[in-house]
């Protein structure tokens, strides 16, 4: 039975590094939605970082419960890198193969490589591939030819009209519902069509578009790998001349 981990995550702004990850959410679920599984932990800000005035001002503000909620058990990146870990190498003792998800994964599951390389936490996963919703999402609405306001509305309903809490537990939950219906809906298409070849073509299109993404994100893990050994010696020298 395949199982699916879908990753979302709460920032203080847009750049992985410069800003900081401050929400963490893992979910297992089934191809058909049933979530089996959870993790979440909140961060505290990486030091020598700064939260994005912006972001702050323009999306935190509006969201303040939301935001006090994050900050208020927070623990520090080290501790919950490990944690992550910790889940993940449970999960797929129990369940096996672990196929990740995000939405998009250009964005979500590369601040979860980032973090666990600044961290220096030995990554528990071999390949770094991640299933991309936000592709998904868009190859449907193309195959339906569905406007912008009628894809929104099929969105939300696919996401069973999940409250907006802007908590990354609450988000992963909506994305959970959505890749299961999403992955319904395409396989209806190819059966509406008659043509058995439909869905292999699309998964070939969905894998070529991931597969760039994939190679995006890498390249961010390398240099966020860079940015960590600058980090690291800015400490030195500090502490050195101290």
């Amino acid at each position: 039975m395949p199982i699916y981990m879908m990753i979302n995550a709460e920032m203080d702004g847009p750049d992985a590094l410069r800003n900081s990850m401050r929400e963490l959410c893992a979910l297992l679920f089934t191809e058909e939605g049933a979530i089996v599984g959870e993790f979440t932990v909140a961060l505290e800000p990486l030091e020598e970082r700064e939260s994005d005035a912006g972001t702050m001002q323009e999306f935190w503000a509006q969201h303040q419960e939301s935001w006090t909620l994050i900050c208020s058990d927070a623990v520090g990146a080290e501790a919950g890198m490990a944690r992550f870990t910790e889940f993940y190498v449970k999960a797929v003792q129990s369940w096996g193969e672990i196929s990740f998800v995000a939405d998009p994964a250009s964005w979500d599951f590369t601040w979860l490589l980032t973090y666990l390389t600044l961290t220096r936490t030995p990554v528990p996963f071999a390949s770094q591939y991640c299933h991309c919703l936000a592709t998904m999402r868009h190859m449907y609405q193309h195959i339906m030819k569905l406007t912008d306001s009628e894809a929104l509305t099929e969105r939300r309903r696919m996401q069973r009209h999940m409250p907006i809490t802007h908590r990354a537990r609450d988000s992963a939950q909506a994305q959970v519902y959505e890749f299961a219906a999403l992955r319904a809906a395409l396989a209806r298409c190819t059966q509406a069509s008659g043509d058995a070849s439909t869905l292999a073509r699309i998964e070939q299109a969905l894998a070529k578009q991931e597969q760039a993404l994939t190679k995006q994100e890498q390249a961010l893990a390398k240099v966020a790998a860079q940015m960590a050994q600058v980090e690291w010696m800015q400490w030195f020298n500090k502490t050195i001349r101290s």
